[in-house]
């Protein structure tokens, strides 16, 4: 990694493949390095397609780095191991539309089948966190990685007002994409900590 490395940080996405595809079109050109909080999935109506959007995205030699969300870690559950129920619990019922059509008798059986390997490859193959030098990302606050001298930036709980929370020390960068009426996808730059952020329909809503 370079000593002008850029990050940017990408809050929590569920499901909203159209937000995805507006912030990852603003942020073009803008970083050397990518990285998600988690949360791809569950909510909004599009996770397998948002699951797709990052699979191409690593195929075609993007630097990315995935973290891994308790919705990501929730579905990967119920894939490998039938935790079905576990899963619609937090919201599943949405990423299982994404991927079958028309449920039957064995929903579990079908949603495996349906689900395609390279997606369960990618659900297995995401990071605890991502750590550049002072730097740590993570998808909730109490993720492990954490040390006296980083910055953390993080997801999971959504920011009622829409806006980042940006401290001295931290940032919490979900601000309530798919799971909040008016919820937007939040962008951050590193070290700059420019934010940028588009509504539900891919549209940036202001720059700073």
């Amino acid at each position: 990694m370079s000593e002008s490395k850029s990050i940017a940080i990408i809050g929590d996405v569920h499901g909203n493949v159209e937000a995805l595809s507006g912030i990852l079109r603003l942020v073009a050109g803008r970083f050397s390095h990518l990285v998600l909080v988690g949360d791809y999935v569950n909510r909004g109506p599009n996770s397998a397609s948002v699951i797709q959007i990052l699979i191409d995205r690593i195929k075609a030699g993007t630097p990315l780095t995935c973290v891994a969300g308790n919705h990501d870690l929730a579905f990967r559950r119920c894939l490998d191991e039938g935790k079905l129920i576990q899963f619609l619990r937090i919201g599943g019922a949405a990423t299982i539309k994404s991927y079958v059509s028309t449920p039957d008798s064995d929903l579990l059986q079908q949603l495996q089948e349906a689900v395609p390997d390279e997606h369960k490859e990618f659900l297995r193959s995401l990071y605890p966190y991502f750590r550049y030098r002072e730097l740590l990302v993570t998808h909730s606050r109490e993720d492990p990685g954490m040390t006296s001298n980083s910055f953390h930036v993080f997801g999971h709980i959504p920011q009622t007002d829409l806006r980042p929370k940006i401290t001295a020390n931290w940032a919490a960068i979900d601000t309530g994409c798919g799971t909040l009426r008016q919820g937007r996808l939040t962008c951050m730059l590193w070290p700059s900590l420019k934010v940028i952020q588009v509504d539900s329909s891919g549209v940036e809503i202001n720059a700073q």
